[in-house]
């Protein structure tokens, strides 16, 4: 539990800090890097897999193929959308991770049966901790950031914590079904992305922390869309 909170407190605060020192721009192509350098992770770690074993892990039902669409679909909104706007998601989604991590790690009781597969720690105590510290994130960061509580928003308050949550159990299936449990080992032996995979190594790679933060920018923008 202490390396996952330390990790999630540290890109938060590495993105706050990037939130004060860059502009709009520089703050988009950040997170854009990011999402890229989670889907080659995923490219890396299936091309060095058997050929015959690849077309089994593509199937379009699978969760390796939601999230390849999900992180390729997040790229999109995270150009459209502004810097509060990019660091409210993000700052959400880690927070919510870690909430949920902490609270099912100390008082979680009540394993979820049915993600068992999944991931055999998950509680239904966690996904409270997801949604209680997702929300309360979310209303604090959009007081300091003076983001407008539109109807929209409202509706990422109540959502966030669940869709980080949801973001993070694709990302656990996807690396179960790619058989890696760090889906940045085989790309930091790659030469010149060792350096870039530093901060992430051991800790599940640039895919497990961003899994959560691409679904939520999509959910996001489609709630801002719709409302």
């Amino acid at each position: 539990m202490k390396n996952r909170v330390i990790t999630g407190t540290f890109i938060v605060g590495a993105f706050l800090v990037a939130y004060f020192a860059f502009d709009g721009a520089a703050f988009s192509a950040l997170t854009l890097f990011c999402l890229l350098m989670a889907l080659m992770e995923i490219y890396v770690t299936l091309d060095s897999m058997p050929c015959m074993v690849q077309p089994k892990l593509c199937h379009p039902h699978g969760a390796f193929a939601y999230e390849i669409a999900v992180l390729i679909v997040a790229t999109v909104p995270c150009m459209l959308m502004s810097r509060e706007e990019l660091a409210l998601v993000i700052c959400t989604s880690m927070m919510a991770d870690v909430g949920a991590f902490a609270v099912g790690s100390l008082i979680g009781k009540h394993k979820v049966k049915f993600l068992a597969k999944i991931s055999a720690k998950k509680s239904y105590e966690g996904f409270v901790g997801a949604i209680v510290i997702g929300g309360l994130t979310t209303y604090v960061l959009c007081w300091l950031l003076k983001i407008p509580l539109s109807a929209a928003t409202w509706a990422y308050i109540a959502l966030g914590g669940i869709t980080a949550a949801i973001g993070d159990l694709l990302g656990s299936a996807s690396k179960r079904q790619l058989g890696v449990k760090d889906s940045g080992e085989i790309l930091a032996l790659l030469r010149g992305f060792r350096w870039i995979e530093a901060p992430m190594r051991g800790h599940g790679g640039y895919l497990d922390r961003f899994d959560s933060i691409a679904l939520s920018i999509v959910v996001y923008s489609l709630l801002h869309f719709m409302l």
